[in-house]
């Protein structure tokens, strides 16, 4: 397969990528969120471990790295979402291996250049969501909508967090 930046290719051809950095270990059930020019990367699980670790694609560059926070973060997990609401990025849900989630953490401190101090935090919500793995988030303005997803069945319904009211 031909290595490539994203934008060498003038046919709609999957290529490789040349990447420099430390690439994040082989997962599945992470999430990517884009963020300026950067893909942030967030957990996922492989073989009997799950992840809690952040890095940053920058697709500029095509370089990974690592990112520093600080605060009490997530546990490691998969399945689960994040959506960037201006300079955050809330996380929500997933599975832990052995028991499904319904915790949210908020990363502050994004700017479109992922430089900044990141610090977690675990803000205080009203109302009940049924934990859940699988389901989906989108951000509306200041709002997460996450629909969907499995608990003990398939969920069907759609919970909308108020960011700003939180």
């Amino acid at each position: 397969m031909a290595e490539a930046t994203p934008t060498d290719s003038p046919q709609p051809d999957w290529v490789l990528a040349k990447l420099a950095g430390t690439p994040p270990s082989g997962r599945s059930g992470h999430t990517s969120t884009c963020i300026g020019r950067r893909v942030v990367i967030f957990g996922g699980g492989g073989e009997s471990v799950y992840y809690n670790d952040l890095l940053a694609l920058d697709t500029g560059e095509m370089r990974w790295s690592s990112i520093k926070s600080t605060g009490k973060g997530p546990e490691g997990r998969a399945y689960h979402s994040t959506v960037r609401i201006g300079s955050q990025l809330f996380i929500f849900g997933g599975w832990k291996g052995d028991k499904f989630l319904n915790d949210l953490y908020v990363l502050s401190g994004f700017t479109a250049e992922c430089k900044g101090e990141f610090r977690w935090s675990t803000p205080t919500t009203h109302g009940h969501v049924t934990a859940r793995a699988y389901h989906t988030s989108t951000a509306v303005g200041s709002s997460m909508l996450v629909f969907g997803g499995w608990f003990t069945d398939f969920c069907n319904d759609l919970m909308v967090l108020n960011t700003l009211t939180m």
